[in-house]
């Protein structure tokens, strides 16, 4: 199972049909300019980021994509570890690539993560506007990897 970044997807469809407009319109004169664009909105358009499961072997892992290949460490899914839902309000930015500044989406939204027993260690899954989504999701990852969804409870040890 595979969840993709959809804020950095969403950016990198709108930088790629802006960068797409302009090397339409800059290549009428000189043509070269139009298969130095045509590399740029290639890389942009074939750039990925998210998080993938191994469900059989029970692993994850953060990968960054760039058209077939993948990169990112698989890690082990033990027994202490929570999925934990957080639903925040105020304003969410998402980096962008290459030439873009940021994504930026006001009101609430919901993120879910797996956190270790503590609930001070944080693996970010996905995140979404729409909280039955985020729910549904939990719902999936919690059946398929028998791992309980917690309340957030940061729990702290005295010394």
């Amino acid at each position: 199972m595979t969840i993709r970044n959809k804020e950095l997807f969403r950016l990198n469809i709108i930088l790629g049909i802006v960068l797409l407009i302009l090397i339409l319109l800059f290549s009428l004169g000189f043509s070269a300019w139009f298969s130095i664009g045509f590399v740029f909105v290639s890389i942009i358009w074939g750039k990925s980021k998210g998080v993938e499961f191994d469900f059989k072997n029970r692993k994850y892992r953060k990968y960054s994509q760039l058209f077939i290949w993948k990169t990112g460490d698989w890690k082990e899914i033990t027994d202490k570890i929570d999925l934990v839902i957080l639903v925040k309000h105020g304003v969410k930015s998402t980096s962008g690539t290459m030439l873009t500044s940021s994504l930026k989406i006001k009101g609430g939204f919901s993120e879910l993560y797996f956190m270790d027993e503590s609930h001070t260690q944080r693996f970010y899954i996905a995140s979404s506007e729409n909280h039955e989504y985020i729910e549904s999701l939990a719902d999936d990852l919690s059946s398929r990897l028998m791992i309980p969804i917690a309340a957030y409870k940061p729990r702290t040890y005295s010394i």
